[in-house]
């Protein structure tokens, strides 16, 4: 009598703990990270802005370091082959970087004139 009593009054419980033990198909459902995301959204958004505010200023400081560098090269300023290699180096990352390709005729001419200055001799 006991038994019956408890199924009677329990038996939403019971079904439950059981159904619990037997995991047909599993459902993921996070409230948390979706109030997360909804809530952050905005900071997300602003996040994003702020990156590609930065990244605009690197590449318009790029682009202005290397037309000084080209302006100083046809202003007839001696350079190390060190700052040249190294400003090859950096227009091939802005190049690379696919931010545009304003830079290419002052890529064109670092490589010409470093070409025409420092492998003269040695091809």
């Amino acid at each position: 009598m006991k038994l019956a009593k408890i199924l009677n009054d329990y038996w939403a419980l019971i079904f439950i703990g059981i159904l619990s033990l037997i995991e047909i198909v599993p459902i993921k459902i996070s409230p948390i990270e979706f109030f997360g995301k909804k809530l952050n959204r905005s900071t997300n958004e602003k996040i994003d802005k702020l990156d590609k505010k930065i990244e605009d200023y690197h590449q318009e400081d790029a682009k202005i370091l290397i037309s000084d560098f080209v302006q100083d090269i046809k202003n007839g300023e001696e350079k190390s082959e060190t700052q040249w290699i190294s400003m090859l180096n950096f227009v091939n990352e802005y190049l690379d970087k696919g931010w545009n390709s304003k830079v290419k005729q002052d890529a064109l001419f670092i490589e010409t004139e470093y070409r025409k200055k420092f492998l003269k001799g040695r091809d």
